[in-house]
Order: structure tokens, then sequence, then C-alpha cells
């Protein structure tokens, strides 16, 4: 008959023994847990140094972005200050076409007040004028 050990069979009051080439490590050879310590290593680093560069991105994407909103303020400001002075402007080319009317009025005025004393101060035709009362009473 065949034995339990013949079919490959272990007996279980047998313990398995360690073969002496490789150390125990959890059945993992010794040159692949330490590759994968270093690779383990190596990742974490990478792992680090990503994370450094990814905070070191957010604060200059934070600065730009605070430049950014400096630009807008300063561009709102110059706007607000261009729209302003081109308000005055206007204002004062209303003031000066006012100033121009009131003047051409004023000039009219004082036109039609010169005619008026030219009006007074020429003789009315129908009163004889120079030395009339001498020349009526001749002797």
């Amino acid at each position: 008959m065949l034995s339990l050990d013949s079919l490959g069979r272990h007996d279980d009051s047998k313990k398995r023994s360690i073969p002496p080439f490789l150390p125990y490590s959890g059945g993992i050879p010794l040159k692949e847990k330490n590759k994968k310590i270093e690779e383990n290593r190596k990742l974490i680093e990478d792992k680090e140094k990503i994370s450094t560069e990814l905070q070191e991105a957010k604060l200059k994407l934070t600065e730009a972005m605070g430049e950014l909103k400096q630009e807008r303020l300063k561009t709102s400001i110059v706007t607000t200050v261009n729209m302003a002075l081109v308000k005055e402007r206007i204002e004062r080319n209303e003031e000066v076409r006012n100033l121009e009317e009131r003047m051409e009025q004023m000039k009219v005025e004082q036109m039609e007040e010169m005619d008026q004393m030219k009006l007074e101060m020429t003789p009315d035709p129908s009163v004889p004028t120079g030395f009339w009362w001498n020349t009526t009473t001749k002797k």
C-alpha cells in the first residue's frame, strides 16, 4: 500500500523545516523584501517631493491670484478715475458752452442797448435841427 508521504502529503505531526539557504521572512525571500522596502522608501520620498512641489505651486498660485486681484483693483481704480476725468471734462465743456452762449447773449443785448442809445441820441426828424431860432427871427 502507498503511504501518505509517497502521495505528497505531509504528516501533521512532522514540522516543516525552513531551508537553510533562505532566512525566514514570512515566506518572501530577503532580497525581494529589501527590494520592496527600497521601492517603498523611494515612493515615500517621491510622494514627499511631489507634496512639497504641490505646496510650492499652491503658494505661487495664491501669490499670482493676489497679484491678479491687485491688478484688477488697479485697473478698476484707473477706470474709475478715467471715468471721473471724462465726466469732469464733459461738465467743463458744458460750462464753457453755457458761458459762450451767455457771452453771445450779452453781446446781443449790448448791441441792442447801443442801438437804443443811438436811436435816443439821433434827433427826431419831425423836429428841426440846427439854429432854427436864429433864422426865424430876422430883423
